[in-house]
């Protein structure tokens, strides 16, 4: 009997995280679990991936060395804000199917990027998905997201991040420190995270501790210098480890960290070590709140959340100078740390979430054809081939940048415009009053 095929379908020149690890630990359950499905996994060729992943039954392929054809009756399932990005490769696979993954709160941003039209009308992609249940989401902060815009009905259908399914045996972690306070970040250091890591450091800079703090980094990115770390010295001292991975990530942590402070993939991780993991309020813009959450007082696998959304969830939140009270006051490390622990891997197993996944796959009827039915998408291919015709840029990436570039200046140019309007009635009052 031939397999089922199951397409996991990126686009993206970063380094190894998000969604291409949960992409890549499903493939690989999947491949030795469920032996009636073939898993595919479609990226830009990256050598670390193969090696890493290169023993699970999964076929690797090259973005642009792909052949489509081959995945004529597969199901292909991709981030939200890549569909246009895949619909250009498939659009001739009739019967190929889709699922779209909500990973993002700010996900329908990202793809109006894409787009040069002002305002972009979602109606008919949103209400196509929705009819033939080509969709799921990471957790019910991007479910929210959605609910808030569309009015077509959603479906609380989740596939969370997960855990690997080779995790190390425990092991026991240090005690916390005498000389200092030992708070940690785990993640990357772009836009979209960045005012987490400034929120809690402006929380930790108000503690009135008698030690100091050092705040250890585990990650980078290109939003890191929004932060000025000398201006929170000598209270709070910055120690950079940029990436780390696997054991040796692991073993630092274990050694390093009495509080951690992370979403995502990154919260789970740090957790199944049996290191106390709060997360943070997701905001992209710069705002100061004194809210956290324990990882084991979150509900439906959210893993961070802006503030409307944690008001509309159920989730107990606590401050700074109270989780810091619990670790090192009350000696809490290792007991809130098992509880971590113990939530994530109940939560986030590999197999449960294996067992989700293949649920909305199943479930979704929404084909290629149905797809190109869309106003939007059919509009947005052609420009495409337009751009492709007049610039010889085959890749939709190249479309993307083109058209992100366009609407930056577009802002650019009416916030100028703006400027120039107010400073011109500005001076017509000021002559008006002899000023």
């Amino acid at each position: 009997m031939d397999k089922k095929k199951i397409a996991f379908f990126i686009q993206t020149h970063k380094p190894i995280g998000g969604s291409q690890v949960l992409f890549l630990n499903l493939a690989t359950y999947i491949s030795k679990n469920y032996k009636e499905y073939q898993c595919y996994y479609i990226n830009y060729k990256n050598k670390t991936v193969e090696e890493i992943y290169g023993g699970a039954d999964i076929i690797f392929y090259d973005i642009n060395e792909c052949d489509y054809k081959e995945l004529e009756d597969a199901i292909f399932f991709a981030p939200f804000n890549y569909v246009f990005y895949l619909l250009s490769k498939i659009r001739k696979l009739k019967k190929a199917r889709i699922c779209l993954y909500f990973y993002h709160p700010e996900i329908m941003d990202w793809l109006s990027m894409q787009i040069l039209e002002r305002k972009v009308n979602f109606e008919g992609l949103m209400k196509a998905i929705s009819k033939n249940n080509g969709y799921c989401f990471m957790d019910s902060s991007n479910y929210f997201s959605i609910e808030r815009l569309y009015d077509y009905k959603f479906e609380k259908k989740y596939v969370p991040v997960t855990l690997s399914d080779n995790l190390d045996s425990y092991k026991k972690i240090s005690g916390c420190s005498d000389d200092c306070l030992r708070i940690g970040w785990l993640g990357r250091l772009d836009r979209d995270k960045i005012y987490s890591v400034k929120n809690i450091i402006d929380n930790l800079s108000e503690v009135n501790y008698n030690k100091n703090i050092d705040f250890y980094i585990i990650g980078d990115g290109n939003s890191k210098s929004l932060i000025q770390y000398a201006s929170y010295s000598p209270k709070i001292r910055f120690i950079f480890a940029s990436y780390l991975y696997g054991e040796e990530r692991n073993d630092f942590i274990r050694k390093n960290i009495d509080l951690m402070v992370a979403m995502g993939i990154s919260a789970i991780d740090a957790a199944v070590l049996g290191v106390p993991t709060v997360l943070p309020i997701v905001s992209p813009v710069k705002f100061n709140d004194n809210k956290f959450i324990y990882l084991y007082n979150t509900e439906e696998y959210s893993l961070g959340w802006n503030i409307n959304d944690l008001k509309k969830s159920n989730c107990k939140y606590t401050t700074i100078e109270k989780i810091l009270e619990d670790i090192y006051e009350k000696d809490g490390k290792e007991t809130i740390g098992q509880k971590c622990r113990q939530f994530a891997l109940e939560e986030f197993s590999l197999k449960n979430g294996t067992d989700m996944f293949i649920k909305v796959i199943e479930e979704s009827t929404l084909t290629v054809s149905q797809c190109m039915r869309v106003r939007l998408i059919r509009r947005q291919l052609l420009r495409q081939n337009l751009y492709r015709f007049l610039r010889g840029r085959k890749d939709f990436e190249s479309f993307h940048e083109f058209n992100a570039r366009v609407k930056r200046i577009n802002l650019e140019n009416k916030i100028i415009n703006k400027i120039k309007r107010i400073k011109k009635e500005l001076n017509k009052t000021m002559k008006k009053n002899n000023l």
